[in-house]
């Protein structure tokens, strides 16, 4: 099993791969997962493991990041003390509206020398930072009196929790234009409906959800624990 998890209270996001050592069944193939998006130009990615890695099936050939011209990264692979993990960290910043994608591949092995069944890959993009500014009161719909404030909970927010992928779906007012959330566009459902796929969310965990309207302002911010 495999899961991905953003660290939302550190500088860097880390990405959090529990990885299952399994004998190989058939032909190699890859499996992908869900793209991510990234404000950090420098983002480090860790991945950890269930068992023990052997030392030398890490290094830059089976580990690594291209771009989308298929061009690697120059990157390092560090291998914890305890060998149940690693992380990448790119050399240079990304560059802004670039995808890429890391990869595991299936030549990594266990201190047993038992291989992945497939090679893994995670597409993602890095985008510059907003600069937030201070969100502003919505206007309320002409049936109220002008400048009421609206309720404290602008977004509705329904959580699905999955082993691999939970499904986040948030509704919102007609002021809203565009939601993210931990600084991932959500997909327009439409009905004033937004929804995204997210790895590793459990119960007691904060959603920190972000509104913005036509012109991309942000009008609204709220953070949603998962029940």
């Amino acid at each position: 099993m495999m899961r991905f998890k953003s660290n939302i209270f550190l500088l860097t996001f880390f990405l959090i791969a529990c990885l299952s050592f399994i004998s190989p069944l058939h032909a190699a193939d890859y499996l992908e997962w869900e793209h991510n998006v990234t404000e950090d130009a420098k983002k480090a990615w860790t991945v950890s493991f269930n068992d023990k890695v052997k030392r030398s099936s890490v290094s830059r050939s089976t580990v690594f990041i291209t771009n989308s011209k298929s061009i690697q990264v120059k990157s390092t692979v560090q291998l914890s003390k305890d060998q149940k993990s690693f992380t990448v960290t790119p050399l240079a910043a990304y560059q802004a509206g670039e995808t890429y994608q890391l990869t595991i591949t299936n030549k990594v092995k266990s201190v047993d020398n038992v291989t992945l069944t497939k090679t893994v890959i995670m597409p993602f993009k890095y985008v510059e930072p907003i600069n937030e500014e201070e969100p502003t009161i919505l206007p309320t719909p002409e049936t109220q009196v002008k400048d009421e404030p609206l309720s404290e909970n602008v977004f509705k927010v329904e959580v699905e929790l999955g082993a691999y992928i939970s499904q986040v779906k948030v509704t919102a007012n007609d002021y809203i234009s565009s939601v993210k959330i931990e600084g991932n566009d959500m997909h327009y459902l439409g009905n004033n409906e937004y929804q995204l796929g997210l790895s590793g969310l459990e119960s007691g965990q904060y959603l920190n959800i972000q509104g913005f309207d036509n012109n991309g302002k942000l009008i609204q911010r709220e953070r949603h624990t998962i029940e």
